[in-house]
């Protein structure tokens, strides 16, 4: 699958698309088929290196997507599993 990927902290021309293998999802998680995905300021600032967070690139950004709710851990409300489109902020695993 295709990521958007952050190299070094050096703006916007740090960015670029990769080929990842596809993530599955762990228990209480929700994989989203990625229809729309967003850049928000703090991601603008982090890419700059001005907003910091415990992780050096290269890492995959993304905190912001709407999409199609692709696959659901096995400890997933059925609640959730229920909305075939869902807008929520990701968050990136925790390596």
């Amino acid at each position: 699958m295709k990521a958007i990927e952050l190299s070094e902290y050096c703006g916007i021309d740090c960015l670029k698309i990769v080929e990842v293998e596809k993530p599955r999802p762990g228990a209480n998680e929700i994989l989203l088929k990625v229809r729309a995905a967003g850049i928000n300021f703090a991601e603008m600032e982090l890419m700059k290196g001005k907003y910091k967070i415990p992780k050096n690139p290269p890492f995959i950004m993304g905190f912001e997507a709407s999409g199609v709710v692709a696959e659901v851990g096995s400890q997933v409300p059925l609640s959730r599993q229920a909305a075939p489109e869902s807008e929520l902020p990701s968050r990136p695993r925790r390596e």
